[in-house]
C-alpha cells in the first residue's frame, strides 16, 4: 500500500462526501459514548507534522464537523443523566488533565 496520498484527489473526494446525503444509523449506547470519547482525544491532536496548508485547513475543518457530530450523539442521553454530565466535561480540556499535552 503506498503511504502517499494524493491530495488533489482528496480534497475532491471530500468535496464530494460534504455534498453527500445523511445517513441514519442506529447504535449502542456504549458505542455512542466510545464514539464522542475519541472525537474529544482526537480534535486535541495537533499534527505538527503537517506542512500543508490546505491539508490544515482540511483537517480544521474536520475538527469542527467531528465535534458538532459528537455533541450531536450526546444529545441521545438525559441532560440530567451523570453520563450525559460526564461526557459534556469531556468537552472542557481543563477537566482532562491526564490526557492533556502539556508543552
Amino acid at each position: 500500500m503506498n503511504n502517499e496520498i494524493d491530495l488533489e484527489q482528496y480534497a475532491i473526494e471530500m468535496k464530494e462526501l460534504g455534498e453527500a446525503d445523511l445517513a441514519e444509523i442506529y447504535i449502542h449506547p456504549f458505542t455512542a459514548i466510545a464514539i464522542i470519547k475519541q472525537i474529544q482525544l482526537a480534535t486535541r491532536i495537533q499534527l505538527t507534522w503537517i506542512d500543508d496548508s490546505e491539508l490544515d485547513k482540511v483537517n480544521k475543518e474536520l475538527n469542527k464537523v467531528a465535534i458538532k457530530a459528537g455533541k450531536r450523539i450526546q444529545e441521545l442521553f438525559d441532560k440530567n443523566s451523570e453520563v450525559y454530565k460526564s461526557l459534556e466535561m469531556g468537552w472542557n480540556i481543563e477537566h482532562n488533565r491526564a490526557i492533556r499535552h502539556e508543552q
